[in-house]
């Protein structure tokens, strides 16, 4: 799921997802590799694998072939696909365009990001015939926000998505998930989303460390201020997935299927090194942290931060 392989990128939503990567038609063989990526998604449902994978809810719905635009005659759904997005088009939901058309001026149109070549540019797309000469306005811009919607969510990625599907049903039948919500599909594929921080320090062993440590404490303090998706790296970079069981951290596994807790080890900082040349290390056969004895809590966030804000999953990995 490496967005290097420019097949898949990363959502910006509120819990960590990927989403189907626009300019992944511009690869060689991009269908057969889609749906090569669906097959082995049935292929681990069928074998009750839960798989290590934050996939974005418009992919769960193609699955079970609910990406109908009348999905969004409910803006709030768009929220979990693309949260920017949301943002502006609730403006738009919520406010008169008539007391702002002197600054407002919008068509039934979008722009898409493109990059060729590593040229990044854009072009504007017609939501629907003729779009670029149709203004929004107060009476259609229900139509205008459903249609942009469908867009961002299926159009601008229909062959992709067509061929995630067609893998999936080529091992499961339709009508053996058709008895699915989105929800459950997602739940019994890939686990739980959300990181419960009280959860995770519940079921957190530690190794050298007592609970009343300063490291411990500082560990915590710092965890507490990143946002689901920064949590989530710093999930997949400690135990390989970004993702949990549906029972939390107590359920979590090691890469044998054997139970094993999260666990903090204690070692040594060398002062002499600096932050970055301290940074933690990931054991994530064992679902482990070796986290240094940080001198000050801003050292410690500042190594912590690293991991966080970077997709670095691999990065320091001793298994």
């Amino acid at each position: 799921m490496s967005e290097n392989l420019g097949l898949f990128a990363v959502a910006t939503t509120q819990e960590f997802s990927y989403k189907v990567n626009e300019d992944s038609k511009l690869i060689d063989n991009h269908r057969t590799l889609f749906f090569l990526f669906g097959k082995a998604l049935g292929k681990a449902l069928f074998d009750n694998i839960q798989v290590s994978l934050c996939l974005n809810r418009s992919i769960f719905k193609a699955l079970l072939s609910q990406d109908s635009e009348a999905d969004f005659n409910d803006l709030e759904e768009f929220k979990h696909v693309d949260y920017n997005v949301y943002n502006s088009l609730k403006f738009f939901r919520d406010n008169s365009l008539k007391e702002h058309e002197e600054i407002i001026e919008q068509y039934f149109t979008t722009e898409v990001a493109t990059s060729v070549f590593g040229s990044e540019g854009s072009s504007t797309v017609d939501l629907v015939p003729g779009g670029s000469r149709i203004r929004v306005t107060d009476a259609n811009k229900l139509e205008f926000i459903r249609k942009k919607c469908y867009y961002i969510s299926y159009r601008a990625v229909k062959d992709q998505l067509t061929s995630i599907v067609d893998g999936f049903h080529k091992v499961i039948p339709t009508q053996w998930v058709s008895v699915f919500t989105v929800e459950e599909l997602e739940a019994a594929m890939c686990g739980n989303a959300h990181i419960d921080i009280e959860d995770w320090k519940r079921y957190t062993e530690l190794k050298g460390y007592s609970k009343f440590s300063m490291t411990v404490s500082r560990f915590w303090k710092a965890m507490d201020t990143y946002t689901q998706v920064e949590l989530a790296r710093i999930l997949q970079f400690c135990t390989g997935t970004s993702r949990l069981p549906l029972g939390g951290f107590k359920s979590l596994e090691s890469h044998r299927g054997e139970k094993a807790k999260f666990s903090i080890q204690k070692v040594n900082y060398d002062g002499g090194k600096g932050v970055m040349s301290n940074l933690p290390k990931a054991h994530t056969c064992f679902n482990r942290l070796d986290l240094p004895r940080y001198p000050s809590y801003n050292d410690l966030k500042q190594a912590l931060d690293f991991i966080a804000k970077n997709d670095i999953a691999g990065f320091g990995l001793e298994e």
